[in-house]
């Protein structure tokens, strides 16, 4: 056979090869699909029981965190689920754009409070205070007034396609702005921050408390669904925030009796669903106590102590001056377990045997403020790892834990860093061994500490402010 006849032949031998394999890849996305119908046929059952299983773990979990309340919140919880099911869809949707416009503020504002301030803090150039919390909290309003007077909308409007306008022909003044703003920013937390606050004596009060305050602070936002498409501020000034293609005769607005009585239900039923879970989460904290650096200890503090933090604030105070840098400075000692973290494989033998037979160490703990130097974290490294042995006897286990807060007026930015130390004595020579260390990050966010801000009550928000950063 010629050569080139044999390659015709294999060359259409190999394509029927090609087609048969075709054929059957072709037919492989059908096949997992049938097999994929079958699996979930046949998970069906184990899916029913799965999900009869979580939900009655959900009204267990409900009935708990309710306790005497469960008959109430029950038929609060019907009523709300039948009043939703009534709201037109749109203003739902209009709700949660103007949610998440609200939120996208927030975080433009965060992020702009945060790298301007922070770089001013480093720079030395402010100084944390209750006035500099307060002046933030007050600009913070003034930028969303001058957004809406000047643009019709804030930034977070524009990007989800909102405008504010007036009713007829008038245009928007800075008195409509001004107006709204204080009915939906400053009046909702200057009346529930001290209601959500307030001294609670019992769970039952607490209770109350925060869904009658919480209520309060969802009761606006809840309108712009109830009243079709507007909020209470629009409702008393005329102006509107609506979608920049729709038109007002799309909302209007209905503040109907019957309007106001589910609103009224609506608000408080969320209140109290997040009241419950608050209770239920500070139940749950002050039941399991759970661990925190260090954890499972006994803590003292007395003279010895005392006389090593003394000791440590006169070594840095030789270098620098710390009554701003250094807020806080104490020492204590410990009787318990080590973080758990730490690793006692990598410790010096003598530091392993000393805690095994007397299971103790030392804390410093150290609060800088904000823009602190770099430098004064190394002096207290070198400061109370070359005390005499007077103070602390080799060898020993000591924990570092240094800490600062930035204040922002809204939220607070919370570092920590714990440094776990060996420290031997050979020979008369110190050594002292980094064993672990870590680093954390907290924004605690809180309706008090704005709501003191905005009545100008400076005082009760220094006090707040002094308080440690480290668990007590």
């Amino acid at each position: 056979m010629p050569a080139s006849n044999k390659l015709v032949s294999l060359l259409r031998r190999f394509g029927l090869f090609l087609a048969n394999k075709g054929t059957a890849l072709t037919s492989i996305p059908g096949q997992i699909g049938k097999r994929t119908t079958d699996l979930q046929d046949i998970w069906k059952p184990v899916g029913l029981v799965l999900s009869l299983i979580s939900a009655f773990k959900g009204v267990w979990q409900f009935q708990h965190a309710t306790g005497p309340f469960l008959i109430p919140s029950a038929l609060l919880l019907v009523v709300a689920v039948a009043i939703l099911f009534t709201l037109p869809i749109k203003s739902i949707r209009l709700l949660a754009r103007r949610l998440m416009a609200f939120a996208v503020d927030l975080a433009f504002l965060c992020l702009l409070t945060v790298a301007i301030v922070g770089l001013l803090f480093k720079s030395q150039a402010l100084r944390a205070s209750a006035v500099l919390s307060m002046a933030i909290v007050w600009t913070w309003f003034l930028l969303l007034v001058l957004c809406e007077w000047r643009f019709m909308a804030t930034p977070g409007q524009q990007i989800l396609g909102l405008r504010l306008r007036r009713a007829g022909t008038e245009g928007i003044t800075l008195v409509n702005c001004v107006g709204r703003n204080l009915l939906i920013l400053v009046v909702p937390l200057v009346v529930a921050g001290p209601i959500l606050t307030g001294l609670r004596v019992s769970r039952a009060g607490f209770l109350a408390q925060s869904s009658i305050g919480l209520a309060l602070l969802f009761l606006f936002p809840l309108a712009i669904a109830f009243f079709g498409g507007q909020s209470i501020p629009d409702l008393l000034l005329g102006t509107t925030l609506l979608p920049a293609t729709s038109d007002a005769k799309d909302y209007p607005g209905r503040p109907t009796r019957h309007a106001w009585l589910f609103l009224a239900v609506a608000s408080l039923l969320i209140g109290t669903i997040f009241a419950f879970a608050l209770s239920t989460t500070k139940h749950i904290v002050e039941e399991r106590k759970p661990p925190m650096l260090p954890f499972d200890q006994i803590q003292t503090s007395g003279e010895l102590e005392a006389g090593i933090a003394a000791r440590l604030r006169s070594y840095i105070e030789a270098d620098m001056n710390p009554d701003y840098y250094l807020q806080d400075l104490r020492v204590s000692s410990v009787l318990g377990e080590l973080p758990s973290k730490t690793r006692e494989a990598s410790m010096a033998e003598a530091c392993s045997k000393s805690f095994e037979s007397k299971k103790g160490y030392q804390i410093v703990r150290a609060q800088i403020g904000p823009g602190a130097p770099t430098l004064l974290d190394a002096l207290l490294f070198s400061g109370f790892v070359s005390m005499p042995s007077a103070y602390f006897k080799r060898p020993t286990i000591v924990v570092l834990e240094v800490a600062s807060r930035e204040s922002f007026g809204v939220f607070n930015i919370e570092r920590f860093e714990d440094y776990v130390f060996c420290l031997t004595d050979s020979n008369g020579q110190a050594a002292n061994s980094l064993v672990d260390l870590s680093a954390g990050l907290r924004v605690p966010v809180s309706i008090q500490e704005p709501a003191l801000l905005l009545l100008g009550q400076l005082e009760t928000y220094s006090q707040i402010e002094k308080v440690p950063v480290w668990p007590q």
